[in-house]
C-alpha cells in the first residue's frame, strides 16, 4: 500500500478530541508508528466529503463512530456507495 485513504465516520468524545484531535489522525499516527513509508488522506465522510475512486495501490480505512449504519444520517447512504465501489 503506498496511499492510504482515512475516512472519518465519529468524533473522540469532548476532551479527547481536544487533547488527541479526530480519529484520523490518531489513526494516522498508529501507522506511521509501523509504516512510515506511505502517504495519506484523512477525508470527514461525517461533514458530507465523498471518498475517492479506488486507484493503483490504495488502501481504504473507516474510523469508527456512534452511528449505526441503519441510522438515518445524511452521509450514511453515500459512504455505502463508496464501500462497493472499493469492495
Amino acid at each position: 500500500m503506498d496511499h492510504l485513504i482515512i475516512a472519518e465516520v465519529g468524533r473522540p468524545p469532548g476532551s479527547l478530541y481536544t487533547k488527541y484531535g479526530g480519529y484520523g489522525p490518531m489513526m494516522m499516527k498508529m501507522f506511521r508508528a509501523v509504516h512510515a513509508d506511505f502517504s495519506y488522506d484523512i477525508i470527514s465522510v461525517l461533514d458530507g466529503h465523498t471518498l475517492p475512486s479506488p486507484q493503483g495501490n490504495q488502501g481504504l480505512l473507516i474510523t469508527g463512530s456512534p452511528a449505526a449504519a441503519y441510522e438515518d444520517h445524511p452521509w450514511i447512504a453515500p459512504l455505502e456507495d463508496s464501500i462497493r465501489e472499493w469492495t
